[in-house]
């Protein structure tokens, strides 16, 4: 369900990878840190305000949240290195309550 939703909200040369059991990598080669903040904030905001039913037994699931780490790539980074400052990013914002985005400007 969240990966079905994510991929609703990517486009053209973007794409959506599951890293790990409830974590996804949204690549966004054409869009900037601003523009990438605002996706994350719109898919955010879509989930929170679902109210998600199991399918097969109608039960609801509750508020699902998601929370966001945004890292833009530089020149001289390597693959871990723009994961490692998404993934501390990420962290902030499971530190500071949950459901939000942070860029990884908020972490320095």
């Amino acid at each position: 369900m969240v990966s079905t939703t994510l991929k609703d909200y990517v486009r053209g040369r973007d794409h959506v990878i599951r890293y790990g059991g409830e974590e996804f990598i949204i690549i966004l080669p054409e869009t900037s840190l601003d523009g990438a903040n605002i996706l994350g904030e719109k898919i955010r905001s879509f989930m929170e305000s679902m109210s998600w039913k199991e399918k097969q037994k109608g039960i609801s699931m509750g508020k699902i949240t998601l929370s966001f780490g945004i890292s833009e790539l530089r020149k001289e980074d390597t693959h871990e290195s723009l994961i490692k400052r998404a993934d501390d990013a990420l962290f902030r914002s499971k530190q500071n309550g949950r459901n939000r985005v942070t860029l990884q400007s908020q972490c320095m």
